[in-house]
Protein backbone atom coordinates (compact mmCIF):
# COMPACT_ATOMS: atom_id res chain seq x y z
CA UNK A 1 0.00 0.00 0.00
CA UNK A 2 1.37 3.42 -0.87
CA UNK A 3 2.12 6.04 1.76
CA UNK A 4 -0.63 8.26 0.34
CA UNK A 5 -3.21 5.48 0.62
CA UNK A 6 -2.16 4.78 4.20
CA UNK A 7 -2.54 8.46 5.07
CA UNK A 8 -6.02 8.56 3.51
CA UNK A 9 -7.07 5.50 5.52
CA UNK A 10 -5.70 7.04 8.70
CA UNK A 11 -7.56 10.27 7.96
CA UNK A 12 -10.84 8.41 7.38
CA UNK A 13 -10.36 6.44 10.60
CA UNK A 14 -9.68 9.61 12.58
CA UNK A 15 -12.73 11.37 11.13
CA UNK A 16 -14.90 8.31 11.81
CA UNK A 17 -13.54 8.16 15.34
CA UNK A 18 -14.42 11.79 15.93
CA UNK A 19 -17.88 11.37 14.45
CA UNK A 20 -18.56 8.18 16.41
CA UNK A 21 -17.03 9.45 19.64
CA UNK A 22 -20.43 10.25 21.06
CA UNK A 23 -21.69 6.75 20.30
CA UNK A 24 -18.83 5.03 22.10
CA UNK A 25 -19.38 3.93 25.64
CA UNK A 26 -17.21 4.99 28.57
CA UNK A 27 -15.56 1.59 29.00
CA UNK A 28 -13.65 1.71 25.70
CA UNK A 29 -10.07 0.53 26.01
CA UNK A 30 -7.32 3.13 26.06
CA UNK A 31 -5.61 2.59 22.70
CA UNK A 32 -2.93 5.13 23.63
CA UNK A 33 -1.39 2.53 25.95
CA UNK A 34 -0.76 -0.04 23.20
CA UNK A 35 1.50 -0.15 20.15
CA UNK A 36 0.36 2.45 17.63
CA UNK A 37 0.37 0.18 14.56
CA UNK A 38 -1.78 -2.40 16.33
CA UNK A 39 -4.22 0.24 17.62
CA UNK A 40 -4.54 1.65 14.09
CA UNK A 41 -5.37 -1.80 12.68
CA UNK A 42 -8.06 -2.17 15.36
CA UNK A 43 -9.47 1.25 14.50
CA UNK A 44 -9.59 0.42 10.81
CA UNK A 45 -11.40 -2.85 11.54
CA UNK A 46 -13.82 -1.00 13.81
CA UNK A 47 -14.52 1.59 11.13
CA UNK A 48 -15.21 -1.13 8.57
CA UNK A 49 -17.55 -2.87 10.98
CA UNK A 50 -19.44 0.32 11.76
CA UNK A 51 -19.75 1.26 8.10
CA UNK A 52 -21.51 -2.06 7.45
CA UNK A 53 -23.98 -1.65 10.32
CA UNK A 54 -27.21 0.28 10.47
CA UNK A 55 -26.37 3.15 12.84
CA UNK A 56 -29.79 2.76 14.45
CA UNK A 57 -29.18 -0.85 15.44
CA UNK A 58 -27.63 -0.76 18.90
CA UNK A 59 -27.23 -4.55 19.28
CA UNK A 60 -25.27 -4.73 16.01
CA UNK A 61 -23.15 -1.72 16.96
CA UNK A 62 -22.29 -3.37 20.26
CA UNK A 63 -20.75 -6.25 18.26
CA UNK A 64 -18.38 -3.72 16.66
CA UNK A 65 -17.56 -2.30 20.09
CA UNK A 66 -16.87 -5.77 21.49
CA UNK A 67 -14.63 -6.67 18.55
CA UNK A 68 -12.70 -3.41 18.98
CA UNK A 69 -12.20 -4.01 22.70
CA UNK A 70 -10.98 -7.55 22.01
CA UNK A 71 -8.62 -6.33 19.29
CA UNK A 72 -7.06 -3.60 21.44
CA UNK A 73 -6.82 -6.11 24.28
CA UNK A 74 -4.55 -8.29 22.16
CA UNK A 75 -2.18 -5.45 21.23
CA UNK A 76 1.23 -5.31 22.93
CA UNK A 77 1.68 -2.51 25.45
CA UNK A 78 3.91 0.44 24.56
Amino acid sequence: MSKGAEMRILFVVMVAGIMLGCAHNAKDPDASKVETACAQKCSISYSRCVSQMNMKSSPLMSKCDEAYEACVGTCPAK
